[in-house]
Parts: C-alpha cells; sequence; structure tokens
C-alpha cells in the first residue's frame, strides 16, 4: 500500500509538471487596436534563441491572440524569421477570432530546439478597423506586421498582442528573467540614487523570495535579498537604492539575479541587467530663475509672493525668485534701457512668472512642476559669477564665467546682471490682499495673509528687480566656437539705478542667454562683498550738483568734474 501512494503521488507530480505553462509574451494588455477593416495583415512577434534556451526540449501548445474586435480568415504560423517564405508550422482558425484574448490550442505541440529564433505570425482579416489588439509597452521585436495585399511591412508602435504557452517534462522550476534598466543622469543635489526593474517568473514554480547581486565599475559586489511572492508567468518590481557618492563623470550599475528560493537561477543568460549613471559636475547644475510678475494694484498676488518664498525654501540652492513690478511704484520704468517690459508683455494678468523664460505658469499653483521640469532638463553649460563692490560702492563689479561639457560650432551666449533689492517696506507701498478676511473674496486662511488688511502695509517685498542690466536680452557673453571645459569670462560694471533704497540689500542675479531662443541657460545669485562706504550716495546726471564739499566720480572711482551727457556717475558728500 505504502508502494502504491508513492506511486500515486509520483504520478501526480508528474502530471503537475506536464500540465504547467510559462507565457512568452511582450504584451500585457489589449490597449489599442490595429489595422484597417478588410485588409488582411500578418502580425509577427519574435522571440530570440537565447530567450527559448530554457525551454529547449518543450513545447509550445497554445496560441493566445489579443483582440480589438472579431476577425475572419485566421491562420496561425510559426516561422525561424517572419521574412522567411514558408512556415515550420501553420494552422488554419476556423472560428476565427473574437474580441478578448483567444486561446488557440495548436493541432500539434510545436517543440523547441537549440540556437533558434522563433516568430509567431496571425494572418487575419479584420471586420472593423483597428482590430488586432496591441499595447503600450514598446519592443521592436513584437512590432512586425506584414501588410499583404502590398507584401510591404508596417508596425504599430508598441507590442502585439500574441502569446506563446509552453509546457513539458523539461521545464525549468526556479527561472527568473531580470527586465532592462534604463540609464540616468543624476541630480547634483542627490543624496540617492534610486534604480528600479522587474524579474519575471520564467519556471514552473512560484517564487517565494529571490536574491540579486550588485556592483558599481565592476568593483566590490554586495547582496540584497527580496521576500516578495511571484506567482508562475508574473512579476516583481524591485527598487535598488543606493548612497550617490561617486564622483562625477560615467558609472556602470550591473545587477543579477544569484538565487531563486535559495537555489541557483537555472538558467543564467537572462540574469543580469547594467545601465549607466552621470554624476555631472557640480559646476554644470541648472539653476532655476524664475521671474514673477507682480503689482500692488493685484489682489491675488499674495498667493505669487508666498509661492516664491517657500520655493526658496523648499530648494535653496537652486531656486533662485525675482519679483518684477509692473503698474505701481515699484516698476522700472519702460524708457531705461534696463527695462523688465519685455518680459512684462508677455503675460495676460498677475500673478504669473517664467521659469528660464521657457515655461511659464503660476507662481504658486505650478510652480513646482515648473522646477521639476526645468531642473530635469538636459545642461551642458556650466555658470559661475562674483560680485564685488568697487571702492566707493557706486557700482558693483561682476565677473561671469561659463563652459560647456562638450565641443560647440558657432555657440553664441549673452550675459545679463538683474540688480534685486530685499526687505522693502514702508515709503506708502501697499499690497491689495484678496486672501484678507475682510476681502470678498476671502475663502479660507492663506498663510498668514488672512490676517491682513485688504489693503495692507504690513508688507516686506523681497526679491524686487531694480534692472536687468545692461538690457533685458543681455549683451554678448561669448560668440564662436567653444572648447569642451575650457572657461570663457566677461567682466561688466553694474552701475545703481536711483530707485535703490538700502544697498545693503542688493544682490546680483547673474544669467546667461541663448540669444537665439530668448531662453536661459544657467544662472547665479551673488551677494557682493566689499565694503559700502556711509558717505556715499549715487546720483543720476539728471540731478543738479549740489553744495561746496560735492564731489563727483565716474563708476571706476575716477575724479570727474562735468559727466558726458548719460554717464552714470557718484557723489561723494564730504
Amino acid at each position: 500500500m505504502k508502494h502504491l501512494s508513492l506511486l500515486l503521488l509520483l504520478m501526480l507530480c508528474s502530471i503537475g509538471i506536464l500540465q504547467a505553462q510559462v507565457e512568452l509574451a511582450y504584451c500585457e494588455d489589449i490597449d489599442h487596436g490595429f489595422g484597417e477593416a478588410g485588409v488582411i495583415y500578418t502580425p509577427y512577434v519574435q522571440f530570440v534563441a537565447e530567450d527559448l534556451t530554457p525551454y529547449i526540449g518543450n513545447s509550445i501548445t497554445q496560441v493566445l491572440i489579443g483582440m480589438k474586435s472579431s476577425a475572419t480568415n485566421v491562420t496561425i504560423y510559426i516561422k525561424n524569421n517572419p521574412h522567411d517564405a514558408n512556415p515550420l508550422y501553420r494552422q488554419t482558425i476556423s472560428d476565427g477570432l473574437t474580441e478578448g484574448w483567444n486561446v488557440i490550442n495548436l493541432d500539434t505541440p510545436f517543440e523547441i530546439t537549440q540556437g533558434k529564433d522563433l516568430a509567431i505570425g496571425c494572418r487575419f482579416r479584420g471586420a472593423e478597423s483597428n482590430a488586432f489588439g496591441f499595447s503600450d509597452a514598446k519592443n521592436s521585436l513584437a512590432d512586425q506586421i506584414l501588410i499583404n495585399q502590398s507584401s510591404k511591412w508596417t508596425s504599430c508602435g508598441g507590442s502585439l498582442c500574441i502569446k506563446a504557452m509552453v509546457e513539458g517534462e523539461h521545464m525549468p522550476k526556479h527561472e527568473l528573467a531580470i527586465g532592462t534598466l534604463p540609464n540616468q543622469r543624476v541630480d547634483p543635489e542627490a543624496e540617492s540614487i534610486s534604480f528600479s526593474t522587474t524579474v519575471r517568473n520564467m519556471g514552473i514554480t512560484e517564487v517565494e523570495r529571490y536574491t540579486l547581486q550588485w556592483s558599481i565599475d565592476n568593483g566590490d559586489t554586495e547582496t540584497i535579498r527580496y521576500d516578495h511572492t511571484i506567482p508562475v508567468n508574473g512579476r516583481d518590481t524591485f527598487e535598488l537604492v543606493i548612497p550617490a557618492d561617486y564622483g562625477f563623470g560615467q558609472h556602470t550599475l550591473s545587477i543579477s539575479i544569484e538565487s531563486v528560493n535559495g537555489v541557483p537561477d537555472e538558467y543564467t543568460g537572462n540574469n543580469t541587467a547594467s545601465c549607466s549613471f552621470t554624476v555631472p559636475d557640480e559646476r554644470f547644475t541648472r539653476r532655476v530663475i524664475c521671474e514673477e510678475y507682480s503689482g500692488f494694484w493685484c489682489g491675488f498676488c499674495p498667493r505669487g509672493m508666498v509661492g516664491m518664498e517657500l520655493m526658496k525654501e523648499a530648494h535653496p540652492n537652486r531656486f533662485v525668485a525675482i519679483a518684477v513690478h509692473g503698474g505701481d511704484a515699484l516698476e522700472i520704468s519702460s524708457d531705461s534701457t534696463y527695462t523688465y517690459a519685455p518680459l512684462i508683455s508677455r503675460f495676460t494678468g498677475a500673478p504669473s512668472c517664467t521659469v528660464g523664460r521657457r515655461l511659464q505658469g503660476d507662481p504658486f499653483y505650478d510652480i513646482e512642476t515648473l522646477y521639476q521640469l526645468e531642473t530635469t532638463a538636459e545642461n551642458h553649460i556650466a555658470y559661475s559669477m562674483t560680485a564685488e563692490w568697487n571702492d566707493d560702492a557706486s557700482a558693483i563689479l561682476c565677473h561671469a564665467t561659463i563652459l560647456s561639457d562638450q565641443n560647440l560650432s558657432g555657440a553664441h551666449y549673452n550675459a545679463a546682471f538683474v540688480l534685486v533689492e530685499d526687505s522693502i517696506t514702508g515709503h506708502g507701498y501697499y499690497q491689495t490682499n484678496y486672501y484678507s478676511s475682510s476681502s470678498q473674496n476671502y475663502s479660507g486662511p492663506f498663510y498668514g495673509w488672512e490676517d491682513k488688511a485688504y489693503i495692507t502695509t504690513d508688507v516686506i517685498f523681497m526679491d524686487i528687480a531694480r534692472g536687468c542690466f545692461p538690457s533685458f536680452d543681455g549683451v554678448t557673453l561669448y560668440e564662436g566656437d567653444m572648447e569642451a571645459m575650457r572657461e570663457y569670462s566677461f567682466d561688466y560694471i553694474l552701475p545703481l539705478p536711483t530707485t535703490v533704497l538700502d544697498k545693503k540689500q542688493l544682490h546680483v542675479v547673474g544669467i546667461v542667454i541663448d540669444p537665439r531662443t530668448g531662453y536661459i541657460q544657467n544662472g547665479l545669485n551673488v551677494w557682493p562683498s566689499g565694503e559700502i562706504p556711509a558717505s556715499i550716495e549715487q546720483i543720476s546726471n539728471d540731478l543738479p550738483q549740489q553744495a561746496k564739499n560735492t564731489y563727483l566720480f565716474d563708476l571706476s572711482g575716477r575724479r570727474i568734474t562735468h559727466p558726458a551727457t548719460g554717464q552714470p556717475f557718484i557723489r561723494a558728500i564730504r
């Protein structure tokens, strides 16, 4: 009786192994349909010999076809290559195909042999347009379609819904296949790097745990274990997080499957994935220059002011705010060469903002999204700048430097310097405040603005633009061929306009502009170094010369008697 029980158990296990199926496929879901009504097509998916190696000696017993609508004139083909004239296997489907997944049992199981690619196709005529199913997953091996009438090939742009079911007596028990790892460009401020891909259970045993090994640049190997359950034909997504403390440059990550359920994976040909990740030189950090349009008259503009402060707090090293006022006492005169009128003309209302003079949106609701778009954009221009007061604090001496991480032919970059003043309050300045609890627009608390008056003077204005010098579009910083990693520099003397209230609250935002697009490529926020003499103040040359103890100097500090028309100068009172 014991021998009989053992025999029955062995028979049941053998039947279980024979009935276990592994699915070979590129398509997961039937997302879309392909084809014109009444036209005959033959779509193919191709499985390369390497992927078929674990199943040598076993057979394809079923083919699954995913349809968006019904089809007739259906024939299944198996070839080594879609372009082969004669199929290895052919089977006519007399009942046609219906919407959804169609399971077709092969009349004769097709044995998988060593060293051969296999292509599985399905000839059909759709009753309606977009009959044959395909998924959003893109794979060139699953996107080959013959237009039979014209003998031309086309594609769908995804993965065709054709699956092969494999079974037999020699199926692998412990077999995982790893997915692809995309290359990455690491943010210079990142403290860690995250990599994610999938493993697929291609064996006939449920996976309860698996172990991966990984290394950087063929260095020391690290091991990590995942206690995840993966059913037969199922997938698992894993994430590997490593410190971002590798030096700048390109590095290679390699990940391989070490074991499945505590035993070695039976086939190693699909066990390894690798990718490169680039840690950029910190000098190439893209800083986000946000120019925000605002005004005293604008009741919703406290929203923009809050948005700018929140972004500076969240991204102190990358986010640079410039508040550009229009229609009030803080507006820069449109008659000046350093006006912001070209930017203001782009907006239809306030508050609004541009990021890098490329993206536009709301400075509160949209700004984080705009920031992420700007920081993830590829950047090849590094920018650095120094700023210092001249001897009598009548001007700021700016020194800007750019370099590229690649050779550039016919490059052209402009430099501009935005003078910004902080902590402006009083002087009769006010802010209309729709977020005040006394406003008819009041809709609830908003960062303390609900406690301020509808017309409030309890405001400290920050990041106020006093001018974009020498002009909004800047001046040529460099034009010509650029050699990779070679520095190109530009000096500029930034004069102080008479609107400045407190020199101690001034800083300079240097920006580099591509004049062909008008976009800001990079920039930097710098507070000038040096002393500010208390007895020196700047005036413009349209002011009268005053007092016997007044001396005039040009911006280099040289004493002059009569300034030329339009020449900025400073007055020293002694």
